[in-house]
């Protein structure tokens, strides 16, 4: 067992609890990035921007790529149904993170929500 920081708290873990607390906050990042990226694709095109503009205004430097590919994703749909989809991408990672409930049922929920909230 070793000493490791889990919810703001030092505690002690075997080695795969701390890597599992280590996939689950890079989860976490990759999440909140997706969620940034895709508001400020939308934004962006919604106001007309370049992706050049917009890369330099939300200050991506080398990550100009994931603003492009959020744009390209983001064309197609309202900032209501983003907005709507995102949230409910946080409701099933918060479920993941809490229920003992088989995590493939979760994600065939979330499967089926999105593709209802597409349309």
């Amino acid at each position: 067992n070793m000493v490791a920081i889990a919810h703001g708290k030092p505690c002690q873990m075997g080695l795969l609890d701390i890597i599992g607390y280590y996939v689950n906050y890079q989860r976490d990042v990759i999440l909140r990035r997706s969620k940034f990226d895709l508001d400020r694709a939308k934004v962006a095109v919604e106001s007309g921007k370049t992706v050049s503009e917009a890369s330099a205004a939300f200050d991506y430097g080398k990550r100009e790529f994931a603003l492009t590919n959020a744009i390209k994703r983001a064309r197609g749909y309202s900032m209501e149904t983003l907005r709507k989809c995102l949230n409910t991408l946080s409701e099933a990672d918060l479920k993941l993170k809490r229920n003992r409930d088989d995590p493939m049922i979760i994600i065939e929920e979330l499967m089926v929500k999105l593709s209802l909230l597409r349309g």
